[in-house]
């Protein structure tokens, strides 16, 4: 017998209405802050600013990738999907990034409300839920954080499978069931988390449904009272489909992890320890759901917590909370139900599987927090109807707490302003957070803050000696002071700590190129293209690497690569024209380079190097030195400075023409702008051509390129 579930009276529909409208306001109100907020250095490149595959939207090229890829040790081409859209109509716009996240939160806020009361019937209940998971501070992470879009997007999907699941028992038809099935699909393609829903599904079985055998009627909401029951067995066979699912998506998550070095290893992290770590994070789960202070973008493992009585007395509560619920599970069904919900869905991000170096965080309470407040939320109600008197008292109390929450909201979003505002504060509320001293320090470097990133950077290292980025990212301050051989040494270190650190690599290769260290230099760039062979910046260095050694078909092979990689790549472009340049395909060459203008009309470089060929080539088939003067004149107004190279092409340019007093004036500038930027032997170079421009006399260049500082470096 199916339940006969009816619509809910207009004075209900107006005042889920009235409460949806509420919601949305508060939310609005909360996030308003948030479109000023910019991207992070913290998974936002991965996801967004440097994902060549997302920036381009949605093409073709681009969708196949999302389905096929495992970047960022993940499948999920639907959270990949999003982040294209986004770019596709804001760009680089983070206000608009961002603003859809809250969107997205705001139509599951609503959603919840909505299914709950299907679920349950009570208006009141379900919005104190409704309002409380929408408001609730540990929603910032997942809202306010542009790479955190799969927690938003899964949830949606999520709630949605659920509200589906309501529907097919209402009428369990094949299509209502379809419905379901895709439903599902589509919250794993967006994050794969939600590999726990059909066991929240078989909790809804038990209560407010009752469909479970040997339920008894009382334990089951007034809607639900026709329900026949099933037995757990054909429960369970139900839900097979959606577990054949939930098992290929773990499989597949957990392979595309470890092929990443995402998952630590038990020598990394001991098992007891990820135990310890466990138990200790429930607890904390819990603290910060009803106590939610001191909220950070990433919590560090504590060895010393997890070596003291914490993880014990952790262990003991939960148990005894379990069997509490347990023991009154059947005059209050709602609180097992909450609890087991809220257990249950943490499992996959708990650490048992440990992926990357956090204890705990925010972003996993999405989703499971609901059962713990449907637990409260009901047992509010509960407590009203037994003791009339105290519904005004309780209904009070709600509403200040779900006042409280938006003003920790509002509070919390400011954060996430930028990286140094989130990591700031993140070191502020954490201690031995050697991650977020890296990561600041990161952000500090991109700033000019050289100094102050070196301290970052080594404070991390005072906490964790053994953090190979951290190393990493103290060569990399080395370097940009000119110290490099302090910053080989950094490099090296991290290298050891991490034999198949591939950025360490990476950044090794091009101190090694800036110090001519050209084999060098192409042993990195090719481990890291073994370990990494998409990975566009090293094609484009090893390419340059082996032009600077006279491989001009090695770099060929690696600047097409490249371009294969990013067909909008303009460095790209641009080095396989200097490296056809120098392999005399001339007009293949002019080819490239009118492309690489077309993809970046802002950059000097390529007119650059056109003029360059069409004022000095030996052959008069290529020379135009009309054109030379006007593409020379182009990257000249482009430069930001005096660039004594560009300056160079154009005298070259005023010679072919037969302008030689304009060539001899801008020639004389070229140099004194040369003596503080390129080597002597350089200087020495212009000079000679100073001396044929005054005699009347042109020059011809056989290399077919100038020596614009190159763009791959």
């Amino acid at each position: 017998m199916n339940a006969s579930i009816h619509p809910p009276v207009m004075s209900q529909r107006k005042t889920l209405l009235g409460i949806s409208i509420v919601i949305a306001a508060a939310l609005a109100t909360a996030y308003w802050p948030v479109r000023h907020n910019a991207f992070v250095n913290f998974d936002d490149e991965s996801y967004i600013t440097e994902n060549q595959h997302v920036l381009h939207g949605l093409r073709a090229r681009s969708i196949q990738w999302a389905f096929t890829s495992s970047h960022a040790a993940n499948w999920h081409p639907l959270t990949w999907l999003s982040h294209m859209l986004d770019c596709e109509v804001f760009g680089l716009d983070s206000s608009g990034h961002h603003l859809s996240s809250v969107v997205i939160h705001i139509v599951n806020s609503i959603i919840l409300l909505l299914v709950l009361f299907r679920l349950t019937g009570s208006v009141w209940a379900s919005a104190l839920t409704a309002a409380m998971f929408a408001l609730h501070p540990l929603r910032v992470e997942s809202v306010a954080w542009a790479a955190e879009r799969k927690d938003v997007l899964s949830g949606f999907f999520g709630i949605v499978t659920i509200g589906a699941y309501i529907g097919y028992i209402q009428q369990p038809t094949r299509a209502r069931y379809g419905v379901i099935l895709l439903a599902f699909l589509l919250g794993l393609m967006s994050k794969p988390m939600l590999v726990t829903l059909p066991f929240i599904l078989i909790l809804l079985d038990y209560w407010p449904i009752g469909r479970l055998k040997g339920v008894r009627h009382r334990q089951r909401t007034a809607i639900w009272r026709g329900m026949s029951s099933q037995t757990p067995a054909r429960i369970a066979i139900e839900k097979l489909p959606l577990l054949i699912l939930a098992a290929m998506s773990a499989a597949v998550t957990y392979i595309v992890q470890q092929k990443a070095g995402a998952v630590a290893k038990i020598a990394s992290l001991p098992l007891d320890e990820r135990l310890r770590n466990a138990v200790v994070s429930y607890v904390r789960y819990v603290k910060k759901i009803f106590w939610p202070t001191d909220l950070a973008v990433l919590y560090p493992i504590d060895t010393h917590t997890l070596s003291s009585a914490a993880a014990p007395a952790a262990a003991i509560l939960l148990i005894a909370i379990s069997l509490l619920t347990f023991k009154m599970r059947d005059r209050f069904p709602y609180l097992i139900v909450g609890w087991l919900w809220f257990l249950g869905s943490l499992i996959p991000v708990i650490g048992l599987v440990q992926v990357g170096a956090q204890a705990m965080a925010d972003r996993y309470t999405y989703l499971p927090c609901i059962g713990i407040l449907m637990a409260l939320s009901w047992g509010l109600a509960d407590l009203s109807a037994r003791w009339p008197t105290s519904r005004k008292f309780i209904a009070s109390a709600g509403v200040v707490a779900v006042v409280i929450m938006t003003l920790l909201t509002r509070n919390q979003v400011p954060y996430w302003k930028n990286t140094q505002t989130l990591f700031s504060h993140t070191l502020e509320v954490t201690e031995n957070n050697f991650v977020a001293h890296d990561i600041l320090g990161i952000s500090l470097f991109r700033d000019g803050r050289l100094g102050e990133a070196l301290h970052q950077h080594q404070k991390a290292l005072e906490i964790n000696p053994n953090h190979a980025q951290a190393h990493s990212n103290i060569g990399n301050v080395y370097s940009e002071r000119g110290d490099y051989d302090k910053a080989i040494e950094h490099y090296l270190q991290a290298l050891q700590i991490d034999p198949n650190f591939s950025e360490a690599n990476h950044n090794l290769g091009l101190t090694c190129l800036k110090t001519e260290r050209i084999e060098s230099a192409i042993h990195c760039f090719t481990a890291v293209l073994q370990q990494h062979p998409d990975h566009l910046e090293a094609h484009l260095n090893l390419g340059y690497a082996f032009r600077k050694s006279g491989r001009y078909a090695d770099a060929l092979e690696h600047f097409n690569r490249a371009i294969e990689l990013n067909p909008d790549s303009a460095i790209g472009h641009t080095q396989a024209g200097n490296t056809l340049a120098a392999y005399g395909e001339i007009e293949a060459a002019v080819k490239s380079y009118e492309r690489a203008i077309a993809l970046a009309p802002d950059a000097p470089e390529p007119p650059n190097a056109i003029a360059w060929i069409r004022a000095t080539h030996p052959d008069k088939n290529h020379r135009d030195g009309a054109a030379a003067v006007a593409f020379a004149k182009r990257a000249n107004d482009l430069s930001d400075v005096q660039n004594p190279a560009i300056l160079d092409t154009l005298a070259a340019a005023y010679a072919e023409t037969g302008q030689f007093n304009l060539a001899v004036s801008t020639v004389i500038s070229a140099i004194s702008q040369a003596r503080y930027h390129l080597p002597e032997e350089t200087v020495n170079e212009i000079r000679g051509r100073l001396d044929l421009y005054k005699q009347g006399k042109v020059y011809r260049d056989n290399t077919g390129f100038p020596q614009l500082k190159d763009p791959a470096q």
